[in-house]
């Protein structure tokens, strides 16, 4: 394999994840082939801060995890999936459109996703 990256003319390629998490295709691994996602989208992976995601959602989106375009969720890259809303050391209060972010649980197993267009 050519390691041209760093050389001029070669644009620069970055070494680790695609942007801030993972991007989702149509059918992924957690989907039979038969089914599709209404959406194309870009996930964070899990193990996000509660606070680090409430308050990207609050400055770049409407700020509620179950509406808008960055929505809370329970995609795990690694370890335990992030517990749904409501539930002990949850991320949001419910699981629902009109769900909030719990910042004062301090929980530390959350994601989110980013709903393409």
């Amino acid at each position: 394999m050519s390691r041209d990256w760093g050389r001029p003319g070669f644009p620069r390629r970055m070494r680790g994840s695609f942007g801030l998490g993972h991007l989702n295709p149509p059918s992924s691994a957690n989907r039979s082939r038969k089914q599709r996602c209404a959406r194309h989208n870009i996930k964070t992976g899990n193990y996000v801060p509660v606070e680090v995601l409430a308050e990207v959602d609050q400055k770049t989106d409407d700020g509620k995890p179950g509406s808008g375009r960055l929505q809370f969720s329970t995609y795990a890259g690694a370890g335990d999936p992030p517990p749904v809303g409501g539930a002990a050391n949850a991320c949001t209060d419910a699981d629902s459109t009109s769900a909030s972010w719990l910042q004062t649980g301090g929980a530390d197993n959350c994601g989110a996703a980013t709903l393409l267009y």
